[in-house]
């Protein structure tokens, strides 16, 4: 689909092969699997238009990795024919929730465990997850010829081969990258499960030095776009409050149920007792929402502003 207004000329969902000529595109946008990728890339470039990548590349694919907000002023060094590539949904949510905490004291150490839903799997793994749970819930069993690999209501660790790229080392990479110096040492593991959408993260981290659990909570409090899980009684919230306002009341919300909320939701922000300077927390958002559209919105704009 593509199509020309008062503020430019947009090519949206265009077969890769009627891009060559972006005459007059100011900046294009690259958005699914990373099929194609370098096509785009190589064209963009010569045209001397900026691309967005929001394809999973990874900060090794020589793009300039910015994210929304404190860290766009990267944007700065971006010149016609560059490419700027977004970080991974995962990565966009974790360091939202991050960066209030570290700015109360330096981050040591993060292990992550990823939720992965089916929808930062691909269309081909929504269409399989579909299929198992049509055969489920009709009383079926999953054959294994046709189903090696079964997650319907259910879930399975990432195991990847050492040949293939490792989404958990990409997820790292990007961490270390945005962060810089400042960065802490950071371990990912991913989990499929059984959903279509919905991101959750198990946090673990260490502080340098121990912080107060209620300084914490009002450094999440006070930042846009972050949600502590139970702020609000169901009394305050009401019985007629609609699902969005009521999800507010919910001391611990999962991935599914945040779909639609434009928040990352909080919960169980714990201290380790074992460990004065750890903290333990479960983030949930909704990836295509909070992970996707948020960032490249906000990049898009700051982009477009900026050669105004």
């Amino acid at each position: 689909m593509a199509g020309d207004d008062e503020a430019g000329r947009w090519l949206a969902d265009a077969p890769l092969r009627d891009l060559d000529d972006l005459t007059e595109v100011q900046v294009a946008v690259v958005v699914g699997d990373s099929g194609g990728r370098e096509h785009l890339v190589a064209a963009a470039a010569d045209a001397g238009v900026i691309l967005i990548d929001a394809t999973d590349v990874g900060p090794e694919s020589g793009a300039f990795l910015v994210l929304a907000g404190s860290r766009a002023e990267t944007l700065a060094d971006v010149e016609p024919g560059g490419c700027v590539a977004l970080p991974t949904p995962a990565v966009v949510g974790l360091l939202g929730a991050l960066d209030p905490i570290a700015a109360l004291a330096p981050l040591v150490r993060v292990v992550v465990t990823v939720l992965r839903p089916a929808t930062l799997r691909g269309a081909t793994a929504a269409r399989e997850l579909s299929r198992q749970a049509v055969e489920l819930l009709g009383g079926r069993a999953l054959e294994p010829a046709e189903h090696p690999r079964a997650l319907a209501f259910g879930l399975r660790p990432v195991v990847v081969p050492e040949t293939d790229p490792n989404p958990g080392a990409l997820l790292s990479a990007e961490v270390r990258t945005l962060l810089g110096a400042d960065a802490p040492r950071v371990s990912v593991s991913l989990i499929d499960v059984g959903v279509f959408t919905g991101l959750g993260l198990a946090v673990y981290l260490e502080t340098e030095r121990p912080l107060d659990l209620q300084e914490v909570a009002a450094a999440l409090r006070c930042t846009e776009g972050v949600c502590l899980a139970g702020e609000l009684s169901r009394v305050e919230v009401g019985e007629e409050a609609d699902e969005q306002v009521a999800l507010l009341a919910d001391p611990e919300p999962g991935p599914v149920q945040v779909t639609g909320s434009p928040f990352l939701h909080v919960a169980g922000l714990e201290a380790d007792h074992a460990i004065p300077t750890a903290l333990r927390f479960f983030l949930s958002f909704d990836e295509r929402l909070h992970g996707r559209t948020v960032p490249l919105a906000d990049v898009l704009v700051r982009l477009l502003e900026r050669d105004s």
